[in-house]
């Protein structure tokens, strides 16, 4: 998951495409406050419990061409397909990916037969 703030855009990216932008910045956001990582919302003690690979923070927005760089190292490292691949599975496997994905985004237990 990639995140581009500068003075004119806001873009989100995951697994190398775009999956939303605005042409505007966000808010000032204030930096000299604790931060918290995989907290859901502001429900106390509910908080992410798994590992995560790498946080990078950069003073600059990334061009393409550095994010996508970027993007392509860390998918190599961790081996994550990027989209560009993953459109080359077949519809059976994109259907277990997608299903995968909701799964693991949901929060909550969720039992299949």
């Amino acid at each position: 998951l990639s995140v581009v703030c500068n003075q004119n855009q806001v873009r989100v990216r995951q697994t190398g495409r775009e999956v939303a932008s605005r042409n505007q910045s966000l808010e000032n956001r204030r930096f000299n406050t604790p931060w918290v990582v995989g907290q859901q919302g502001n429900i106390q003690g509910e908080f992410w419990k798994g590992g995560i690979g790498s946080i990078l923070v950069f003073n600059e927005a990334l061009e393409n061409p550095e994010l996508e760089q970027l993007e392509s190292h860390l998918a190599t490292k961790y081996g994550i397909q990027l989209k560009d691949d993953e459109e080359r599975l077949d519809p059976t496997t994109q259907a277990l990916a997608s299903l995968a994905r909701v799964l693991f985004n949901s929060n909550e237990f969720i039992y299949l037969d």
